[in-house]
């Protein structure tokens, strides 16, 4: 894996329960599992994968794309990636190994609210 192709940072997310303070009830919540991560992120071209989704009577867009980084054996699909600088959630579908042990390959999908 090639370190220059490494330009991005994300952290890692995974659900928790939390209690509420208030009214004392579990409640889920993301959570940081790693904070930085340096890697790769290649959106896929606009023309192939964009699509509405209605989940709930509520319109998204799913926009797709690839995240690589080095390889960790910790993060699952139950999880999820941030990018740091651009605000950016992407849900992870699908984890690849690159290689024997070299790196992982996310495909995630990024919802947008209409």
């Amino acid at each position: 894996m090639e370190a220059r192709k490494l330009n991005r940072r994300v952290r890692v997310e995974r659900q928790a329960v939390t209690v509420d303070g208030t009214y004392n009830s579990d409640q889920l919540a993301w959570v940081t599992h790693v904070d930085k991560l340096w890697a790769s992120i290649e959106d896929a071209p606009v023309d192939s994968v964009n699509a509405e989704v209605t989940q709930a009577e509520q319109r998204d867009i799913v926009r797709k794309a690839t995240v690589e980084i080095r390889w960790r054996a910790d993060i699952t699909t139950e999880m999820r990636l941030v990018d740091i600088a651009r605000g950016r959630t992407l849900q992870i579908v699908n984890v690849a190994e690159i290689g024997r042990r070299d790196g992982l390959a996310f495909a995630c999908e990024e919802y947008a609210a209409r």
